[in-house]
């Protein structure tokens, strides 16, 4: 059976835009450099943007030095962030989490239709609105085929999402009130 395993650094690390990583493939009759994947894995790496080479130099002291319960307190720290995360979301009107986060740094947020003045479900009018008035950015859902919502990444620890919530949550309620009050 041929397999794909992929692991970045920017993830396990909570080092994002580190832009680190690697495929290791096993494929001991051949199926996958049949059907061309290696090829196409390499013109991937190719296009994209490589990391930078400190970086790439650093990799295997990384590996190497990363102590196993470093691992365990990152997965317990994610799992206090995403916590955090959807409750806060859940909490602000106009606002709607559709699915819990499972194993990303990341949750898709919902806009619901009509329920903030003047940005309705336009996730690029949200972000830039939010990022303009309070100084939060998130990523418009549209950036992943995904209009409507809007992705908010919660590797930062709760004490800091919870200030970005709290600025979040009296940008939504400004906006539902003009909306009330029009």
């Amino acid at each position: 059976v041929p397999v794909l395993s992929v692991c970045a650094l920017s993830k396990r690390w909570l080092a994002p835009g580190w832009r680190l990583g690697w495929i290791t493939v096993h494929d001991t009759d051949g199926i996958l450099s049949s059907a061309g994947v290696p090829d196409t894995l390499l013109k991937l790496c190719q296009v994209s943007l490589g990391p930078s080479a400190p970086l790439q130099a650093a990799l295997p002291e990384i590996l190497r030095s990363t102590p196993a319960e470093w691992y365990q307190g990152v997965l317990k720290a994610l799992k206090a962030s995403a916590g955090c995360c959807v409750e806060r979301l859940r909490a602000i009107p106009g606002l709607a989490v559709e699915s819990e986060p499972q194993g990303s740094m990341y949750c898709m947020v919902r806009l619901l239709p009509n329920a903030l003045a003047g940005i309705g479900d336009d996730d690029v009018a949200f972000a830039g609105q939010l990022l303009q008035e309070e100084s939060i950015a998130v990523l418009p859902g549209q950036c992943f085929n995904a209009p409507g919502f809007f992705r908010v990444v919660f590797a930062a620890p709760p004490e800091v999402l919870n200030e970005a919530f709290d600025r979040m949550e009296a940008f939504c309620r400004r906006h539902a009130e003009k909306k009330v009050g029009a």
